[in-house]
């Protein structure tokens, strides 16, 4: 739930309450928490009852997948992008490991295309704010980088550009600008594809009141 002061969340919630009474619910208090964004997101706030319980505010929530930080404007992290991408690279009978004995590196280079940078991708083209993307776009290219320093067994990273652009490793920026252009574009089919049905339902059937 969103709101504009802790006192309008605290109605929202007394809300919930009385609809779990009604209908034989509970809510995990323990699992609910609260997160404060904005210019005084570091501000002690009072506290936010459900079920006769306190809610703790917390500096982070993991909502769908995406870790949403709590800041004076709307923000996310990263890290454990980045945990899920080396743990799917470097971990033991990781990718790297099993293709290592191939000695193939345009075979791992696949694998990587196919398993590991997919993961730094999850979800980032709705949550990547404006002020955040140059630098977390160079953090996860950098993980991109140590990747095939290791497949190649490079002596220095400045040869990772070029490499990556023979391999078709684009930047995550262009990955990004990519996923973006597709996820509107389905979100424009489906708005005609919803206003089509929507005309076609209305031909097909008439309602007499």
């Amino acid at each position: 739930m969103l709101t504009h002061s802790v006192q309008v969340m605290q109605t929202m919630l007394d809300i919930c309450e009385s609809f779990a009474v009604d209908y034989d619910m509970k809510f995990n208090c323990v699992k609910s928490v609260a997160m404060q964004i904005g210019l005084r997101y570091n501000c002690t706030c009072a506290d936010v009852i459900l079920c006769n319980k306190p809610l703790a505010y917390v500096s982070s929530v993991k909502y769908l997948g995406v870790y949403i930080s709590a800041g004076r404007t709307f923000q996310c992290s990263y890290d454990h992008l980045k945990l899920k991408f080396y743990r799917a690279f470097n971990g033991f009978n990781a990718l790297h490991c099993q293709s290592h004995c191939s000695n193939s590196e345009l075979l791992s280079i696949k694998l990587v295309k196919a398993y590991c940078v997919l993961l730094l991708l999850y979800a980032i083209e709705l949550t990547a704010p404006a002020k955040q993307v140059v630098s977390m776009m160079d953090t996860l290219d950098r993980c991109i980088d140590v990747a095939v320093w290791k497949i190649f067994k490079l002596s220095c990273f400045a040869d990772c550009k070029y490499i990556r652009s023979c391999v078709s490793l684009h930047p995550i920026a262009e990955l990004v600008k990519s996923r973006t252009v597709k996820f509107m574009g389905n979100v424009v089919d489906n708005q005609i594809l919803a206003n089509v049905a929507q005309l076609s339902f209305n031909e097909l059937f008439t309602f007499v009141s």
